[in-house]
């Protein structure tokens, strides 16, 4: 507040507003367009960009993106390849060995990607053999059969390993769950099965002489394991985990290429098309309307969540100090032991590793380290901690800057648009200049040269002429 003046009446406050007017007098109520030059210099550039991109796709042939080609260098889906539109790979193997780059590599022609066992023909004076087996599954992607490593086939089945598995005689259908028991070539012969066995199992019971009426008793039996006073008084339980995949038998680079990119490429892809309409409603439009409440809503709590989000920067930078101070025997870690029995109370999962952060190092050089480390980060929080008390204007004026952001936007919600103008012109942007790359990409090098050819002699052709004809 300002203090008032005896000798004639006014407020500091009424002598500071025009002083206060003629150092920010805010914008100007007459604007006009200060960057002509660059307007023009941008519609030259979008001149520029749609000649190369015109240029670029007619000398350039874009089929090559969505078509591939076969061993004889027919386009798949063109021509006499009309009715087989993909383009399959059976021999990547050799083509690797041969090139490195794959920028060659040896095609048929096919009417949809093959399946796992089925047999490819081939024909043609170039064709490698008469027929191909399919040995790894494809999918799509620009009309092209890109194999995919085959998914592994796993099965899991829980068994009781205390008390011990009591079979009945041999051939003899179980009565009781307990008498239902794993596999002696795995060491399983001695648990029980707590649920329904998987195939593998069924398989190994079909191995040691058990007819089919005996396999479906004991999986109906282990299927009423889990509701039985058996299951009850199980002391110890595990897990049986059986996994089958069919690999080749060369594990050469393109494999495990295949292993580490394109299989987990197609498992997510199948995801996102499975679940597209939750992808785009959460994950576009969801954030979009969460981005807009956050702008719109943010400045109104700015304070308690910039407050909210330091206390859970120094509750976990203390947590981490408590940890390293337990670690070297400075705390005895009880406090940490109460914490966590307090959030298992309140049916919180607590991490497994947990317990042995809450207990001292046994290697007396870790527990020193420890300790320098604990003292070390008990300074840097102390230090922080009075570098956000000093900066408690800057957080007051930042904290004003969110809400005049938050007002501006609610008076003008057109600003709102301009990050997705932003987009949309980067966007097509990038679709004109993809466009001109594919079309340098597959030009015909032979219409390249000619056209540089043409080129240099127009040019030649005026500067022969004389200065006063040029």
């Amino acid at each position: 507040m300002g203090t008032c003046c005896g000798c004639c009446g006014y407020s500091n406050d009424e002598h500071e507003e025009p002083l206060r007017i003629r150092t920010n007098p805010g914008p100007r109520l007459h604007r006009r367009c200060t960057d002509v030059p660059c307007c023009i210099l941008f519609l030259a550039v979008l001149a520029c960009t749609a000649v190369l991109v015109d240029y670029l796709g007619e000398k350039g042939d874009l089929r090559l993106i969505d078509h591939g080609r076969d061993h004889a260098g027919d386009l798949c889906g063109l021509g006499s390849q009309a009715s087989r539109p993909y383009a399959f790979y059976p021999d990547l193997e050799t083509d690797f060995k041969k090139d490195p780059t794959l920028r060659r590599h040896y095609g048929v022609c096919v009417d949809s990607c093959p399946k796992v066992g089925q047999s490819v023909p081939d024909s043609g004076t170039s064709a490698r053999a008469a027929s191909w087996l399919v040995l790894q599954p494809s999918f799509p992607v620009f009309q092209r059969c890109v194999p995919y490593q085959q998914p592994v086939d796993s099965g899991t089945t829980a068994l009781c390993a205390s008390p011990a598995c009591s079979p009945p005689a041999a051939g003899v259908a179980p009565t009781a769950p307990q008498q239902v028991c794993g596999l002696a070539r795995d060491g399983t012969d001695k648990f029980w099965l707590l649920e329904p066995p998987d195939a593998s199992i069924q398989d190994g019971w079909r191995g040691g002489g058990a007819d089919e009426a005996l396999i479906q008793a004991r999986t109906s039996m282990a299927a009423t394991a889990a509701s039985s006073g058996a299951a009850a008084g199980c002391a110890q339980r595990v897990k049986r985990q059986a996994e089958v995949s069919v690999l080749p038998l060369d594990e050469g680079l393109p494999n495990l290429l295949l292993a580490s990119v394109t299989s987990p490429a197609y498992t997510f892809g199948n995801a996102v098309a499975d679940n597209l309409g939750l992808v785009l409603g959460l994950g576009l439009g969801g954030a979009l309307v969460l981005s807009v409440a956050i702008m719109l809503m943010f400045p109104l709590c700015a304070p308690p969540v910039l407050i909210l989000l330091l206390l859970v920067v120094f509750f976990t930078l203390v947590a981490a100090d408590y940890v390293l101070f337990v670690q070297a025997g400075i705390a005895t870690g009880r406090t940490g032991e109460r914490f966590t029995q307090f959030l298992a109370s309140l049916d919180i999962n607590v991490p497994p590793g947990a317990e042995s952060l809450l207990t001292q190092a046994g290697d007396e050089s870790s527990g020193q380290l420890c300790a320098i480390g604990g003292c070390c980060l008990a300074v840097a929080i102390a230090l922080l901690a009075c570098l956000l008390l000093s900066m408690a204007r800057q957080f007051k004026i930042l904290i004003a800057l969110l809400k005049e952001a938050g007002n501006m936007i609610r008076v003008v919600p057109s600003l709102l648009a301009l990050p997705i103008f932003l987009l949309a012109s980067l966007a097509v942007f990038f679709g004109l200049f993809l466009v001109a790359f594919l079309g340098l990409a597959t030009a015909s090098q032979d219409e390249v040269q000619e056209t540089k050819r043409v080129d240099d002699e127009r040019t030649k052709a005026h500067w022969d002429l004389p200065p006063a004809n040029r």
